[in-house]
């Protein structure tokens, strides 16, 4: 018989269910969604009539605009002049300018800055004569000459990478140092040159992994990292974080199908955090069986489900190699014979390519993480006392007997008893 609820009920039998809003589709004036379904309490499943919660209350969004107005993440910041280039004639003055941010005042990329960037150059004049002859800038020397190209120090390249331009001054000048036009334009030298044409570090991503979920919405993953035009991994802030590609979607939105003639079901919780981020952690989820008839879904023996075979409560996650690894070295010899004693070992850290390949150089220990550093001190284990008449002696362990690379070899060390004294 159909259970209906009048006003003495606590909650309604049907309410809305909605998800995470998704990433924004554009960093100005984009628009993200989200999941909106209908949720019948009773069953425990998803309504496909959804008319039956609208009755309760009007059906939330699924879609809204995000980020919008204005994006400029930067700033133009501009320092001083400084002193002219020269103390007579015409010369040249330089300042500094930067991107830097809004808020924290960080010094930012140049693109992160929409506006022209302000000039880093202009002329300047002390309005004094210099009275010397010019030379041709090239450095061979001409006859006696009253005009001259002259030319500036090169400014700052426009791109950090990915190819940009430098540009400087060149007028032509007479022996007072007064701009003229009449040199030979055959032998004006370049006012603009090409610089920094190494490719920019740019994100590189993989396929994306298999969905968590059947239905009702999963996520599924991929691995994002910055990388140089070498293949090289590096930090993420060396790239365009505005642009990084997402790491996880959703996926298999559909809702789940559940047979009405079934009245005990397994409900599958939320997957845990992974226990690591890279090097293949794992992850855990609880799995209760349930009584879709009761009004709380109660939960009961495992063995009322035992039709269906019970999902998996825990699998492996983030198997993609870590970019950086711990190494240790081996444990040091005991640094006593008896009683209490200390033994060191040498932990570095290590640059892993995209093969899982670990780079014998050490790099900075910053690359590795914190949490997973392996001990460097430990204590001495089953040392007999200080006043036992014998002791262990033990010697240094030969070389290892391997002969074929991938193969285990030996290493041997003598080992005898003998008196303290």
């Amino acid at each position: 018989r159909k259970k209906t609820f009048g006003k003495g009920s606590r909650l309604p039998r049907y309410r809305w269910k909605v998800g995470h809003w998704s990433k924004c589709s554009e960093l100005c004036g984009g628009r993200q969604t989200r999941l909106v379904t209908c949720y019948d309490r009773v069953r425990g499943q998803i309504e496909q009539e959804q008319g039956r919660c609208g009755r309760v209350r009007p059906r939330p969004r699924d879609e809204q605009t995000c980020s919008s107005g204005n994006c400029s993440e930067g700033r133009w910041v501009q320092g001083e002049w400084s002193q002219c280039s020269t103390t007579c004639g015409k010369g040249m003055q330089r300042r500094k300018v930067s991107c830097a941010g809004r808020q924290g005042g960080e010094l930012l990329h140049d693109a992160r800055c929409q506006d022209n960037k302000p000039g880093v150059e202009r002329r300047c004049s002390n309005n004094l004569s210099c009275g010397i002859s010019l030379h041709h800038i090239h450095g061979q020397e001409l006859e006696e000459s009253n005009f001259a190209w002259m030319v500036g120090d090169w400014g700052l390249c426009s791109a950090s990478c990915g190819g940009g331009h430098k540009q400087r001054m060149v007028v032509c000048q007479d022996r007072a140092g007064v701009e003229e036009d009449r040199c030979d334009q055959e032998d004006r030298p370049g006012g603009v040159e090409s610089c920094n044409e190494e490719p920019c570090p740019a994100w590189n991503y993989g396929e994306w992994g298999k969905c968590d979920q059947p239905c009702n919405g999963g996520v599924s993953h991929r691995l994002v990292r910055c990388q140089d035009h070498l293949g090289q991994n590096l930090p993420d802030q060396q790239c365009n974080l505005n642009t990084k590609p997402g790491a996880s979607k959703t996926c298999n939105k559909h809702a789940c199908l559940i047979l009405r003639r079934r009245r005990y079901l397994w409900k599958v919780g939320k997957w845990s955090q992974c226990t690591k981020l890279c090097g293949k952690g794992e992850r855990s989820r609880p799995i209760q069986c349930v009584d879709l008839l009761s009004k709380t879904m109660s939960v009961v023996g495992d063995n009322l489900c035992s039709g269906r075979k019970k999902p998996k409560e825990k699998n492996y996650c983030n198997r993609q190699p870590c970019p950086f690894v711990w190494q240790a070295g081996d444990w040091s010899q005991c640094s006593h014979t008896c009683g209490h004693g200390m033994q060191t070992r040498r932990v570095t850290c290590h640059r892993v390519n995209t093969f899982n390949w670990i780079y014998p150089e050490r790099t900075d220990v910053t690359g590795c993480s914190s949490i997973e550093r392996p001990k460097e001190v430990q204590t001495c284990h089953n040392l007999p006392g200080c006043e036992a008449q014998f002791v262990w002696a033990v010697g240094t362990w030969s070389e290892c007997s391997w002969a074929v690379c991938d193969k285990k070899g030996r290493q041997k060390r003598p080992l005898h008893c003998q008196d303290r004294e």
